[in-house]
C-alpha cells in the first residue's frame, strides 16, 4: 500500500511504466513487464526521454535538503523569515488587541520605529513652535533613536542607566534641572518597567515643568496592556516582534497631521526578498545559500538606516497585523523568558540584567557577561544568534557613566521569540553551562 503514492507520482507523463499490482494479478504483471522490457531495450530515445524527465524530480540534493531541515530545527535567532502563504491563525489579533487599550488615544502607523520618533518630533514642533528644542535622552539607546533629532536640530543631552537598565530619581531630577529640557525620552528595557522607580517624577515634571515625555517601547511592547505610561508620545518598532518586513507605531492623545512618503517599496521588496529566501533555505532550498538572505538583509536595513523620507507602514505589513494571535505570541515570549531566567540562574559567570514580573513578556532576555564577545561568538558557532543592543552612539560617547559603559560593553541579549519553544530555550540553557569563556 505505501507504494500507491509513488506508482502516482512516477508513472505520471512517463517519467517511469507501470506494470500493475502483482499482489492480485501475478502472471499478468509478469508479462507487461517483460513487455515494457522489451520496448524500452529496442527504443534509446524512449529511454532517454524517461531519465529526462526523472532527474527533473530526482536532482541528487536529497541529502542536503535533509541537512537543510536538521539546520532549520538547529538554528535560534536572527532577524524573522516568512511564506507567503503563512499567516498567523487565532483571535486578539494586533488591531483588535491596540483597540482595547489605545483608552480613545490615536493611533498612527510607521514603516519603523525610528519614523514612528521622527513623527513625534515634528509633531511636537507644528504644536509647540515657541518651545526650545533641547531633548533629554538616556544614555544606554540606539543611535536610531537619536537620529530623528539631530535630523531637526534639537540639542541633546543625556542621562545615565543604571546597571539594572533603571532610573535614579535623583540623578534624574538633578539632570532635568540643570538641563531644563522641553522633551523627555525613556525607554522601557527588555519587556519590563525600568521607569517605575521615576514614573511619579517624571509625571510632575509634565505638570509643573510642561515637559513632553516620550516612552519609547520597542523593547516591552506588552507593557502597553498595563496601561501604567503618562507618555505624550507612546512609540515603538512592531517589525522587531512580528514577521512584518517593516512597522512601527506612534500614539498620542489627537491625530498626527503629519503627510508621508507613502510605503518604502525598493525597502520593502528587499526585506521581503531576504526573508523568503531565509524562509526556503530553512525548509531546505538546495539552490539558495545562507549568505544569499544575509546580504540581501543587509542591504534592506542600510536603506531603511539611510531612509530621509517619512515613510508609512506597508500594505503586506498592515495586513499582516490583522492576523497576529498576540496572546499566543505574549505568552509564548513569556514561558521562554522563565525558563531562560530559571536556567540561567544556575550559572556562575552570566548575570541576568532583569528579574520578570508577572505578566510581564521580553524582546529578548538579556544577560551579563564579562567576555560577552567570546559568548557571542560561541553560540554563534552553534546556531544560536544573539545580538548585542547596541552599539554606543557617537552623541553618548564622552557623556556616560561608568555603569552605563559597562551596560554597553558586557550585555547580550538571547533570544526568546515566539518561534522558540522550551527545548529550544533548554538547549540555549546548556550551550550556556558548556561555555568556559574561552
Amino acid at each position: 500500500d505505501n507504494q500507491e503514492y509513488d506508482i502516482d507520482i512516477f508513472s505520471r507523463d512517463g517519467k517511469m511504466i507501470y506494470a500493475g499490482d502483482i499482489r492480485s494479478e501475478k502472471e499478468a504483471v509478469i508479462q507487461q513487464a517483460l513487455l515494457q522490457l522489451h520496448i524500452l531495450k529496442c527504443s534509446e530515445s524512449l529511454r532517454d526521454e524517461m531519465s529526462r524527465k526523472v532527474r527533473s524530480i530526482v536532482d541528487g540534493y536529497g541529502a542536503r535538503r535533509i541537512a537543510n531541515v536538521l539546520k532549520r530545527i538547529l538554528e535560534i535567532g536572527s532577524f524573522y523569515e516568512f511564506a507567503d502563504d503563512e499567516i498567523e491563525t487565532g483571535g486578539g489579533n494586533f488591531v483588535n488587541w491596540i483597540q482595547k487599550i489605545r483608552d480613545g488615544k490615536e493611533m498612527s502607523l510607521w514603516n519603523s520605529g525610528r519614523t514612528a520618533i521622527e513623527a513625534a518630533v515634528i509633531d511636537i514642533e507644528k504644536r509647540y513652535p515657541e518651545i526650545p528644542k533641547t531633548c533629554l535622552l538616556p544614555s544606554y539607546t540606539c543611535r536610531t533613536v537619536v537620529i530623528p533629532f539631530i535630523r531637526h536640530n534639537w540639542r541633546l543631552f543625556f542621562y545615565d542607566i543604571d546597571e539594572k537598565l533603571s532610573v535614579n530619581a535623583e540623578i534624574l531630577a538633578s539632570k532635568v534641572e540643570a538641563v531644563q529640557p522641553s522633551v523627555l525620552l525613556a525607554h522601557t528595557y527588555y519587556g519590563t518597567d525600568t521607569l517605575a522607580t521615576v514614573r511619579k517624577l517624571i509625571s510632575k515634571f509634565q505638570k509643573e515643568k510642561k515637559l513632553i515625555f516620550i516612552e519609547d517601547m520597542t523593547q516591552s511592547l506588552f507593557l502597553l496592556e498595563k496601561n501604567i505610561s503618562q507618555a505624550d508620545y507612546l512609540v515603538g518598532s512592531l517589525r522587531k516582534w512580528l514577521n512584518t518586513p517593516d512597522g512601527g507605531f506612534c500614539i498620542s492623545d489627537r491625530k498626527l497631521d503629519i503627510a508621508d512618503s507613502g510605503e518604502y517599496t525598493e525597502y520593502i521588496q528587499a526585506k521581503t526578498d531576504a526573508q523568503r529566501r531565509k524562509r526556503n533555505y530553512l525548509d531546505g532550498d538546495v539552490y539558495g545559500s545562507k549568505q544569499d538572505f544575509l546580504s540581501i538583509n543587509n542591504h534592506a536595513e542600510s536603506l531603511l538606516y539611510q531612509a530621509t523620507d517619512l515613510y508609512s507602514i506597508s500594505d503586506m505589513a498592515k495586513a499582516g497585523l490583522q492576523t497576529f494571535d498576540m496572546d499566543r505570541i505574549k505568552a509564548r515570549r513569556r514561558d521562554n523568558a522563565e525558563i531562560l531566567e530559571k536556567g540561567i540562574q544556575t550559572l556562575t559567570d552570566i548575570t541576568p540584567v532583569i528579574t520578570l514580573n508577572e505578566g510581564e513578556s521580553p524582546l529578548y532576555y538579556p544577560v551579563y557577561t564579562e567576555n560577552r564577545d567570546g559568548l557571542q561568538t560561541y553560540l554563534a558557532e552553534r546556531d544560536i544568534f544573539a545580538p548585542v543592543l547596541w552599539d554606543v552612539p557617537v552623541e553618548v560617547t564622552e557623556k556616560m557613566s561608568a555603569q552605563t559603559q559597562y551596560i554597553y560593553d558586557h550585555i547580550l541579549a538571547l533570544p526568546c521569540d515566539h518561534r522558540y519553544d522550551d527545548k529550544d530555550m533548554y538547549r540555549i540553557i546548556n550551550c550556556l553551562k558548556s561555555y568556559k569563556g574561552e
